[in-house]
């Protein structure tokens, strides 16, 4: 995903200023020739001060690398968690009623320019059509690179399973990482052009890049499979940058070793207090799970955060009434059921806030945009239960008793599948 924007803000500087020569033997090249990848291995460690790390780079059609990913394998169980878990996400209006794992899988590949796989440590190159001899896909390979690098210095896999719990835990981790590595890729642009960090006027680019990706997921058919692509790379490059600007690359690799723990924080960005001096993710413990009775198979549970709580009631009416809300969530649970009896999923979204707001009756009024759904606000927190149809919704038990989350999850949202195993998805 390069962009564009951040490219012709640069191209606009450099014709202004008499541009030295990039620094780190920077070049544009065309990134399938041996001594380009070596390049931009090179200039990828040089720029972020480390010793190089050398791996495999292979370039690969964009369609087949789509077909490839539509047609990945997948057990029965698995296809039947995906539907499930579709359903539910359906009725909160966060998926394609109709959609199936093979177009989730072919919708994440499109928006790939690159992979770095965690299991392989190799570089893919998605070849779209246009000329692999750029500015921009040289970039892209400095970007890749850096992944390699902080595969090799700190073992993303085994990060990433301590960490990335939930998705809300892994988009801020996603963030961490994809920011860190873009960061560099945009040192190594702004060089490419002869200008450096200083040179890029950050707070309009973040800004502008921000805006759109909330406009992106706001029109976006898979808001939740796609977040880590509307997510992490304008708002953890943020994140990154600050930390970067308190305490330099040493600053960026003490996030290594306590990552964020959830999109709040990362959106609040780097250093930023927690408004009420608490933590900025709180677990619901035996609030978590509400217990609906027999007629019911639990399908899993899952904390997805104040990006997709966002993204979820911009897709509402009259969101200007409710902006302030995310800002305030310190912690969610959203569990799925199936109705045996109708067949229809339930989906219930349990949100505390750390403050109360006079957006509640705007919240609660704007559910109405849902086909079937409800508020069940009998305490303090926000509670909406959304299902496949009327009929299901008005089979759902009123204030049910709650539980903590099971020890073994039935299973995990499409987004913590194929997409959010150790082969994260590195742009």
């Amino acid at each position: 995903m390069r962009r564009r924007s951040l490219l012709c803000a640069l191209a606009a500087l450099a014709a202004a200023a008499c541009a030295p020569d990039p620094p780190c033997g920077l070049r544009v090249c065309d990134i399938r020739e041996a001594d380009c990848q070596t390049m931009a291995a090179a200039a990828a460690a040089c720029l972020r001060g480390v010793d190089p790390i050398a791996v495999p780079v292979t370039v690969v059609p964009q369609a087949d690398f789509i077909a490839q990913a539509a047609a990945r394998s997948m057990t029965s169980a698995q296809d039947e968690s995906f539907r499930r878990w579709n359903a539910g996400l359906a009725a909160l209006g966060l998926a394609p009623a109709d959609n199936t794992a093979s177009a989730d899988s072919a919708a994440s590949a499109r928006q790939l320019g690159g992979v770095y796989s965690f299991t392989d440590k190799q570089i893919t190159v998605i070849d779209g059509g246009e000329p692999l001899a750029s500015l921009g896909w040289v970039g892209q390979l400095v970007h890749e690179n850096e992944h390699a690098i902080q595969d090799a210095r700190f073992g993303l896999c085994e990060l990433y399973a301590g960490h990335a719990t939930d998705l809300d835990r892994a988009l801020a981790f996603a963030g961490m990482f994809e920011g860190e590595a873009t960061l560099v890729e945009d040192l190594a642009g702004a060089g490419l052009f002869g200008l450096t960090a200083g040179d890029i006027p950050w707070p309009n680019v973040l800004e502008r890049w921000q805006a759109s990706a909330r406009d992106r997921a706001r029109a976006s058919p898979r808001p939740v499979s796609l977040a880590w692509s509307h997510f992490g790379y304008p708002f953890g490059t943020g994140f990154v940058k600050g930390a970067f600007d308190v305490g330099g690359w040493a600053g960026a690799d003490a996030l290594f070793a306590a990552p964020p723990g959830g999109t709040r924080e990362v959106m609040a960005g780097f250093g930023t207090l927690e408004p009420t001096g608490g933590p900025w993710a709180v677990d619901l413990g035996y609030d978590a799970v509400p217990i609906l009775g027999d007629g019911y198979d639990y399908v899993g549970t899952d904390r997805l955060g104040a990006w997709l709580f966002e993204v979820f009631l911009t897709r509402l009416d009259d969101y200007y009434d409710k902006r302030n809300l995310p800002p305030l969530l310190r912690g969610d649970t959203l569990s799925i059921f199936q109705d045996r009896t109708t067949g229809g999923a339930v989906a219930v979204w349990r949100l505390r806030l750390s403050a109360a707001s006079s957006s509640s009756y705007a919240f609660s009024q704007a559910l109405s945009a849902l086909p079937a759904a409800r508020d069940e606000t009998w305490t303090d927190d926000f509670i909406v239960v959304a299902a496949s149809d009327t009929t299901t919704l008005n089979a759902v038990p009123f204030a049910p008793p709650y539980q903590a989350i099971p020890p073994a999850p039935a299973s995990r949202p499409p987004a913590l599948g194929a997409n959010w195993d150790c082969a994260l998805p590195a742009r």
